[in-house]
């Protein structure tokens, strides 16, 4: 018995060395998501046969001396695969865990930049206040504002840029948000500044751009009615707002990445 607690004591000891790091390399080539079922299966019975081959064991140490040979064997060799076996299922679970949490981790990935490509462009309170004070030489001046027919999203984002030009004491008109129509022209992404301003216009495009994805100063392509009252005017800065603004700012449709 001495021999066998003393054989005890080093597998236990080798245990609780090595598991915190155990060897998956062969299971990793082994084990694939078909056999998984399987091989937890073969472990677990492993682990019970050699369990009960401890406990006969343990039995026949009171029989006669060929029957304690025997008993010793299986008291042996049954604690070496028990342990063998634990080990096993140890690092075969890890390996699942790991394998689901990967898969988790890539999946919440995925998650979380779809939301972020479809989620609403908006700016917080913070970044209103800084583009009010990167502004604030502009005081007075006039912003006109437009966005399509029915696109909300950018409806919203230009009702906060217009909170921000409001705190820097601009002046706004818009008149011709949620007003413009497509009519035959490519649709417009992002945020597009124009005017006769042009220092205006560049502080404009540099300041918003910082926190919203903004086009050049290029001049809106043809095709972009807006339906005011009733009378039509063109939106690419012939229109009376457009005309009466130191810079016209127009929000078009969110651009969404690859």
């Amino acid at each position: 018995m001495a021999l066998i607690s003393f054989i005890v004591a080093k597998i236990n000891q080798l245990k609780a060395a090595t598991s915190g790091a155990m060897p998956t390399t062969i299971l990793d080539f082994v084990i694939t998501d078909h056999t998984a079922f399987l091989v937890h299966v073969y472990l677990l019975a492993g682990d019970v046969l050699a369990t009960i081959a401890v406990g006969v064991g343990i039995v026949w140490e009171h029989g006669s001396a060929e029957v304690r040979v025997v008993a010793n064997r299986l008291v042996i060799w049954g604690v070496v695969a028990e342990t063998l076996c634990s080990l096993a299922l140890f690092s075969f679970d890890e390996k699942i865990s790991g394998a689901q949490e990967s898969t988790i981790g890539a999946q919440q990935s995925k998650i979380i930049a779809l939301e972020t490509r479809i989620a609403p462009r908006q700016l917080t309170s913070d970044q209103q206040k800084s583009i009010a004070d990167a502004l604030a030489s502009h005081t007075g001046k006039k912003v006109a504002l437009s966005s399509y027919l029915l696109d909300t999203d950018a409806a919203t984002l230009a009702n906060q840029v217009r909170e921000a030009l409001h705190l820097a004491k601009i002046e706004t008109d818009d008149s011709l948000l949620m007003s413009i129509v497509g009519a035959g022209g490519q649709i417009q992404l992002a945020i597009h500044v124009t005017g006769k301003d042009a220092w205006f216009v560049s502080d404009l495009l540099s300041v918003l751009g910082k926190y919203q994805t903004v086009s050049n100063a290029e001049p809106f392509r043809r095709g972009f009615v807006a339906f005011v009252g009733g009378v039509i005017a063109t939106a690419n800065g012939s229109s009376g707002a457009c005309r009466a603004a130191d810079a016209c700012i127009f929000v078009g449709v969110k651009p969404i990445t690859q």
